[in-house]
């Protein structure tokens, strides 16, 4: 299934281009170290990507977090960015 961007909830069009709004939370200068990746699917319509420092199991330093509109996931509701 390819998930091409809809106008509307988090995606909108300048210049003739697609953009993904993003909502940050926590340290807007921080720079952040990360060696691994986890996914986590709570619910139907959202996913959760936890950037880890110190492998699978090591600290959290980044959660986005995705939600979509339906559980089709083709059209995104908002994308959250937490700098831990």
């Amino acid at each position: 299934m390819s998930l091409i961007p809809q106008i509307g909830g988090a995606v909108e069009r300048i210049n003739g281009k697609l953009y993904l709004r993003v909502t940050q939370a926590g340290s807007p200068d921080k720079t952040v170290t990360f060696d691994a990746v986890t996914t986590q699917y709570p619910d139907a319509i959202t996913e959760i990507y936890e950037y880890r420092q110190g492998g699978l199991v090591g600290t959290i330093v980044v959660t986005i977090t995705v939600t979509y509109l339906t559980s089709a996931k083709q059209l995104l509701d908002n994308v959250v960015w937490t700098v831990i």
